[in-house]
């Protein structure tokens, strides 16, 4: 699932360096050249209106609110060419190079003399390479067929590093510091955790999950932050028991968020059953009359050094989840709760809202050491987006996010629970518009994309009238 669940392989650290230095003075020349047009504008709109009284008011006005566009538009600008991704600027370097190059080939005549050599063939292929990589990055490919995605990069990104050597002899220093930060990677790879999953179906949904035990010496990683994720593969001997061939299991390891760390040492992740070669893996296991199956997890990864601060940085923080986004919300939820309270501050100040079909998907929050409390926390809103009487109807492959086991003979009972599709509109205006307009908000975000769409169209509206706001959303993407 997550964003930052992705990983660059054959990108070097000077590309990376000139795109996002690229990127920020870009973004930031467009943002103060718009902050000074703005300024100007809104400069003589008030000079006109206090030389011409009443008469030039409007002329005023109007500057003023051109001023005020141009400052706005300007910062959305930047704010877009800042995200643009260290990726996306390389891949319209690279199209500039091969556009500038064919061009002059096709100038001089000797465009057909060049397609014969062989250092401009391993180019050319290394850029159809690059394209084949960028297009099943493509959020539509990557969300119908994780495989081909994981399966393209895995090896593209290796045969890359190959064809690059004889295309250009100056990038060779950059594909040695390539593949010495490779080496560590693999190194680190060592540190595998090999053990017994216990897999399970949660009732009453397409979710399955996974008990794994973890070694004493280790378990202390998986709890220094929330929201942190790992990568699940099957052992060899599990694949034999669903007749998965060995080919096809090289390929079945997939990012998972770890939605809770246990007192007894066990983490808990959990699949939803989707098309996919993993999900599908998973659910024969859970199938199978041989308990517990072997697996393999490599991380965690993807902490956060910021979240720690949010508290200290930030007076209201607000956290929203789609569906079972809540496995790493809800623990970061809970975690900025620990973190309000060490900083004297009211348990109003962070809130956390939740959208999804039935309650049957929020059961696993039972299971929690802390479970009963979260279900009656006045600052944790549930919104159930499905009448009772349709509970039953196979849920939306749309969220495809892990959830942690379901403790099936527990009740779910929570004091907020309402059945009415989330206003997010209301939920920001209850947030934003409550507290003082110079007060610092955080948002973090996790769920399907359009519901974060949704999200970023309410928050931008008190951004653009000068609220400081922070937005986090935990996706995998490029």
């Amino acid at each position: 699932m997550p964003n930052n669940n992705s990983q660059d392989s054959g990108v070097t650290g000077a590309a990376k360096f000139v795109t996002s230095t690229l990127g920020n003075t870009v973004g930031g020349v467009s943002r103060t050249a718009g902050e000074v047009t703005g300024a100007a504008a809104r400069g003589i709109g008030e000079t006109i209106t206090s030389a011409t009284g009443s008469a030039g008011k409007p002329v005023g006005d109007a500057l003023g609110s051109v001023g005020s566009a141009v400052e706005d538009g300007a910062k959305t600008v930047a704010k877009g060419v800042e995200d643009a991704g260290q990726w996306r600027l390389i891949f319209l370097l690279i199209v500039v190079h091969v556009t500038l190059y064919l061009n002059y080939f096709i100038q001089t005549a000797t465009l057909q003399e060049h397609l014969t050599s062989l250092d401009i063939i391993l180019g050319i292929i290394s850029f159809m390479s690059l394209f084949t990589m960028m297009s099943t990055s493509i959020e539509a490919v990557r969300y119908r067929n994780y495989r081909i995605f994981y399966i393209t990069h895995s090896i593209l990104a290796s045969l890359l590093l190959i064809f690059l050597t004889f295309h250009a002899k100056p990038l060779r220093w950059y594909i040695i510091e390539t593949l010495a930060v490779s080496l560590l990677s693999l190194l680190n790879r060592l540190d595998t955790i090999t053990a017994y999953a216990t897999i399970s179906r949660i009732p009453r949904t397409n979710l399955i999950s996974l008990q794994i035990p973890i070694p004493a010496s280790k378990v202390q990683r998986f709890r220094a932050a929330p929201g942190q994720h790992v990568f699940l593969s099957l052992h060899a001997e599990t694949a034999m028991k669903i007749e998965s061939s060995l080919i096809q299991n090289m390929f079945l390891r997939n990012p998972f968020t770890v939605a809770n760390v246990l007192e007894k040492n066990e983490i808990t992740l959990v699949a939803r059953v989707q098309d996919g070669p993993t999900s599908r893996a998973l659910d024969a296991l859970a199938d199978s009359a041989e308990k517990p199956s072997l697996v393999k997890i490599y991380g965690p990864f993807g902490r956060i050094p910021r979240f720690s601060r949010l508290a200290r940085r930030y007076d209201r923080i607000l956290v929203v989840a789609g569906g079972v986004g809540a496995t790493f919300a809800l623990p970061v939820y809970r975690e900025l709760k620990e973190q309000v309270e060490a900083e004297g501050k009211g348990q109003d100040r962070v809130t956390f809202v939740w959208s999804m079909k039935t309650l049957d998907e929020a059961a696993w929050v039972m299971g929690l050491a802390d479970g009963q409390s979260l279900a009656q926390d006045e600052n944790v809103h549930v919104h159930l987006t499905q009448s009772y009487h349709m509970r039953r109807q196979k849920a939306s492959p749309d969220e495809s996010v892990e959830l942690e086991e379901l403790q099936p003979q527990r009740t779910v009972i929570w004091s907020s629970a309402e059945t009415a599709r989330l206003d997010l509109g209301k939920i920001v205006d209850d947030v934003l518009g409550e507290g003082e307009s110079d007060e610092r908000v955080a948002v973090l975000f996790c769920g399907p994309p359009g519901m974060g769409r949704v999200l970023r169209e309410n928050i931008g509206r008190y951004v653009r009238r000068g609220r400081e706001v922070w937005c986090y959303a935990e996706a995998f993407g490029w």
